[in-house]
């Protein structure tokens, strides 16, 4: 690794508004984070990042006192500027999180979830006119437009995080981790909760802020620590590292996820034919995907491509035109007629429309074809882990057994064990809705690996995703819509993010001056 290093920071920094000394946390003998020590500063924003399954969360869990470390201690400033220990009731108070996860409570309000355990008033005399407005004041200042009186559970994943970001500005802490908070937010969201972070920073509170999202880390911290195997392995001002130290320290090898695609010469006959294709929120939309291409699908979350993928696999209903694979007309009738006929889906949100988490990894990769592991109407357990171990192998999921629960992986493994459950149904067109959200640069790369290898035997790929440098390095073409019509086909090869994200935000191109 180029470039030097800095050495961790001393013990309880009298100066830190929190200061975590030699953490470790073990689940019998497997070690999550062994000895690892970290310093936030007031008014400070550090980047936390690694790999998935680094340590990274269940470090934010232990600062937030989620979880109590196995060794360790983490100090802070309660009551003066001198630093004290913390105990882990302590710390639920000093420090907010915004999780990953979302973990609203769907039949309450957004008002209720922001303030939920410090509602204004009492448990006996709750003072609901209160909770409203200042919920209200809060969503306002993070740019937001969503009604405190909504219900959250009718809100989209978007919206929801939000709330999420709402709900632990409310707790007023003096430290606030952010996890991931972008994954699910458009632009101009992303604009407008960078803005409450700078604002935050103004107010002398520390930021801890879990990313995968290179530029946006470099843009946005002050200082990065690195986790590899739950171990700290770099430690950097921002401003004397760069992008490619940063991800050698986080995979220990060297990464090129730039690179684009040649052009592919079309093939005799389409493998997807979309004709005048029409859903709730989209269409009409035409479009032909050729074998061995990867036609890229972008736009804004409310622009209509997550429902267009829905449909043409048939988990949405569609109110006109038609859908055709491989010469056989399917129409979206149904998921089931979709699998039986080629097409596989990957659903954008991993955690709540992807994984059954009650399930083990084997029979997550097995569930759309346990008939064909039926004997005269039993399930041949045997021949059922043979196959779902040969596709694990294929997308060279890590896990210890495929026995144990899909949870216990991390995000980029759980990632790749649904691309082995898509595999599993020998598809012929393969629909992926942001194939690599939440997932970290190393298992990004082999998630690229797996479709370029794909691509390479013939099968089609149709892909949304909200990551532009990702269409314009895994397309052929770009697709880009707005408004639920497609405004634009771009070659891969010839655009950029500066014009994909104009028609995806004007739904036209921005004229050069001259």
């Amino acid at each position: 690794m180029s470039g030097s290093q800095e050495s961790p920071p001393t013990p309880v920094e009298s100066s830190a508004l929190l200061s975590a000394e030699s953490i470790s946390k073990h689940y019998g003998a497997f070690y999550a984070l062994r000895d690892v020590s970290l310093s936030l500063h007031a008014g400070e924003l550090v980047a936390v990042m690694g790999e998935n399954g680094a340590g990274k969360s269940t470090l934010m869990k232990i600062l937030a006192g989620i979880e109590a470390p196995s060794s360790g201690t983490i100090h802070g400033s309660l009551r003066s500027d001198s630093m004290e220990p913390l105990s882990q009731r302590q710390l639920e108070h000093y420090v907010a999180i915004v999780p990953q996860e979302i973990d609203l409570a769907d039949d309450r309000s957004v008002a209720q979830n922001i303030f939920m355990g410090i509602e204004p008033g009492n448990r006996f005399f709750p003072a609901p006119r209160k909770i409203i407005e200042a919920a209200q004041e809060i969503l306002t200042k993070i740019g937001s437009t969503i009604n405190p009186r909504w219900r959250a559970g009718d809100m989209d994943s978007a919206s929801q995080q939000m709330v999420l970001i709402a709900r632990a500005l409310a707790r007023k802490a003096k430290v606030v981790i952010f996890d991931e908070p972008t994954a699910n937010l458009s632009p101009r969201e992303s604009e407008s909760l960078f803005a409450v972070i700078s604002s935050l920073k103004a107010k002398g509170v520390g930021i801890l802020y879990v990313s995968h999202r290179i530029p946006e880390v470099m843009e946005l911290s002050d200082r990065i620590e690195v986790l590899r195997d739950g171990v700290r392995t770099g430690s950097w001002h921002t401003s004397s590292t760069t992008a490619e130290q940063v991800i050698n320290s986080m995979v220990g090898r060297d990464l090129d996820l730039s690179a684009r695609l040649q052009p592919r010469e079309a093939a005799t006959a389409p493998q997807l034919v979309v004709e005048g294709l029409k859903g709730s929120r989209f269409g009409p939309v035409s479009l032909t995907v050729q074998p061995g291409q990867v036609l890229g699908v972008a736009g804004l979350p409310d622009s209509g491509r997550e429902e267009l993928l829905k449909t043409i696999y048939g988990a949405a209903s569609k109110q006109d035109g038609s859908v055709t694979v491989d010469g056989k007309r399917i129409d979206g009738r149904s998921v089931d007629y979709s699998v039986r006929n080629g097409v596989a889906y990957l659903p954008g949100e991993r955690r709540t429309a992807g994984i059954f988490p009650a399930m083990s990894v084997k029979d997550n990769i097995s569930v759309l074809v346990t008939k064909q592991h039926t004997r005269f109407g039993l399930i041949t357990r045997k021949r059922m882990s043979d196959s779902a171990q040969t596709y694990a192998d294929v997308v060279n999921v890590r896990a210890p057994s495929l026995d144990l629960p899909i949870t216990s992986l991390s995000g980029g493994n759980q990632q790749k064990a649904l691309l082995a459950r898509l595999l599993a149904t020998k598809p012929k067109i393969m629909l992926l809705d942001e194939p690599t959200r939440g997932v970290d640069v190393g298992a990004k790369a082999e998630v690229y690996s797996v479709i370029n290898a794909l691509t390479d035997t013939g099968m089609a790929v149709l892909l949304s995703s909200s990551d532009l440098p990702e269409l314009l390095s895994q397309c052929h073409q770009i697709l880009v819509m707005f408004r639920g019509q497609i405004v634009a086909q771009l070659n891969a090869n010839e655009t950029s993010e500066e014009e994909i994200m104009a028609y995806a935000t004007l739904g036209q191109k921005i004229e050069e001056e001259q």
